[in-house]
């Protein structure tokens, strides 16, 4: 696996005030536009997704196959990309970017996750749509996730946080999800 040099440029030395990483471990929610590390990754996910989906465009293939034919090739896919070393040297760079020293961080492998139209409406993908604090499905409390739009989304066709109920209890409904 190939290491990010410490003079690579995602490792820059951050201006004044706390570092994207000191405030997302507060619990901020960083909404940030594309860096050179997530285009990276996006285009490396995006060329896997063409290639298993090939001659459908990724976004239209649910369109063109049988629920059961794309569920089974996304979920090849999906492993595939859990185990790929190049995304995962890919993922580091945009972990990197935060200002994440990455000799002393502990991180997961990349994981494709697909939201298509209407999905919710579907008994197997309910859960990923229902209201959720990521701790109830075994996440530690320490742990920062982050999301990586393949392209463009509107606010609105996006996931949403309710900054409000994070210091509050709130009944674990994971058990019937």
């Amino acid at each position: 696996m190939r290491e990010l040099l410490a003079d690579h440029p995602v490792l820059a030395p951050m201006n004044d005030g706390p570092s994207p990483w000191e405030q997302a471990l507060t619990g901020t929610i960083l909404r940030r536009s594309a860096s050179r590390a997530s285009r990276a990754l996006a285009r490396y996910a995006e060329a896997k997704l063409t290639s298993v989906f090939d001659p459908h465009p990724p976004r239209l293939a649910h369109r063109a196959l049988s629920p059961s034919e794309h569920f089974a090739r996304l979920t090849a896919l999906r492993w595939a990309f859990v185990e790929d070393p190049e995304a995962l040297w890919l993922a580091r760079g945009l972990v990197a970017d935060l200002g994440l020293p990455l000799h002393q961080t502990v991180m997961d492998r990349p994981r494709l996750r697909a939201v298509l139209s209407g999905a919710h409406r579907e008994p197997k993908a309910a859960r990923a749509y229902a209201i959720h604090r990521d701790t109830w499905y075994g996440n530690p409390e320490a742990q920062v996730n982050l999301w990586l739009a393949l392209g463009d989304v509107p606010r609105e066709e996006s996931f949403g946080f309710f900054p409000e109920a994070f210091h509050q209890a709130v009944p674990n409904a994971s058990s019937g999800l």
